[in-house]
C-alpha cells in the first residue's frame, strides 16, 4: 500500500480577502441606509403618552397615539422647539411664580378684616385661578394703592383746610404785637429825653433776658406763652420813677 501524500496549505495569493472586503463594502451602505430610516427623536412627548408610557411622535394638535385613542387634542408642557429639559425649567419657573402669587393672596386674606376677606373670596370664586390669579393679586394691590392715595389726599385736604385757621391765628397774634408796639412807642414818646434813654436801656436788658429764657429748655412755659404775655415782661412797675411828659 502506497503511503499518503502530505497535503500542504495553499499559497497566499490575496484572492480570499477580496470577497470579504466586497462584503464589508456592500454591508456599509445598508447600515447607513438603515440609520437614515430611523424615526426622528421626539423633543417633547404629550402628557397623556407620558402617563401611559406610550410612544409619542409629538404631532400637534394631537399625536398619532392619542388620535388612535380617540382624543381630539394633546396637552404639552412646552413649545415644540424646546427640549425636555428646557420645558421642565420653564414649567418650574411658572410654578415658582404661581406659588409666590398664592403666598401673597394668603397674606392678604390673613391681614384683612372679615368683610374684606369675604369679598376677596367671592372674587376668587368668580375668576379662573389658573389663568387669572396674577390679575387678581394685581387688582387687590392696586386697590390698596388707591386706598392709600385716597387717605393721603384726605389728609392733605384736612391739612389744607386747617392752614387758613393757623394763618388767621398767626395774623391775630401779629396784630396784637403791632398794637402793643404802637402803645409802647406812644408811651416812650411822652417821656423826657433822659428818661427815654433809661427806658430804652432797661427795655433792651429785659428783651435780652426774655430771649435767653425762651432758649432755655427749662423755660418752656415762657416760650409757649402768648405774645401779649411775653411782651408784658416789661411792666409799669419796672419803671416807677418814669415821669410822663404833659402836653398842653
Amino acid at each position: 500500500m502506497k503511503p499518503l501524500r502530505d497535503i500542504l496549505p495553499a499559497a497566499h495569493t490575496g484572492r480570499s480577502e477580496e470577497p470579504v472586503a466586497r462584503e464589508e463594502s456592500e454591508s456599509a451602505p445598508q447600515s447607513s441606509s438603515s440609520s437614515s430610516r430611523k424615526r426622528p427623536q421626539t423633543r417633547i412627548a404629550c402628557t397623556p403618552c407620558r402617563r401611559r408610557k406610550s410612544k409619542c411622535d409629538g404631532r400637534r394638535p394631537v399625536c398619532t397615539t392619542c388620535a388612535a385613542a380617540g382624543l381630539q387634542e394633546c396637552e404639552y408642557d412646552g413649545d415644540p422647539d424646546l427640549t425636555r429639559a428646557a420645558a421642565l425649567r420653564k414649567r418650574n419657573d411658572e410654578l415658582q411664580r404661581q406659588i409666590a402669587l398664592y403666598d401673597q393672596l394668603f397674606g392678604v386674606l390673613s391681614s384683612r378684616s372679615e368683610a374684606e376677606s369675604i369679598d376677596i373670596l367671592r372674587r376668587i370664586r368668580r375668576a379662573n385661578v389658573r389663568t387669572d390669579l396674577e390679575e387678581l393679586v394685581r387688582f387687590i394691590n392696586d386697590g390698596d394703592l388707591l386706598v392709600q392715595l385716597s387717605t393721603a389726599g384726605a389728609a392733605a385736604a384736612e391739612l389744607e383746610a386747617g392752614m387758613p385757621r393757623a394763618a388767621a391765628e398767626a395774623l391775630v397774634a401779629s396784630d396784637e404785637i403791632t398794637a402793643l408796639l404802637t402803645s409802647l412807642k406812644t408811651y416812650v414818646s411822652q417821656l423826657e429825653p433822659s428818661l427815654r434813654s433809661s427806658f430804652l436801656d432797661a427795655f433792651k436788658v429785659r428783651m435780652a433776658q426774655a430771649t435767653d429764657a425762651v432758649g432755655d429748655p427749662d423755660s418752656r412755659a415762657l416760650s409757649t406763652a402768648p405774645p401779649s404775655k411775653a411782651v408784658s415782661i416789661i411792666s409799669d412797675s419796672d419803671l416807677p420813677s418814669f415821669q410822663i411828659r404833659k402836653h398842653p
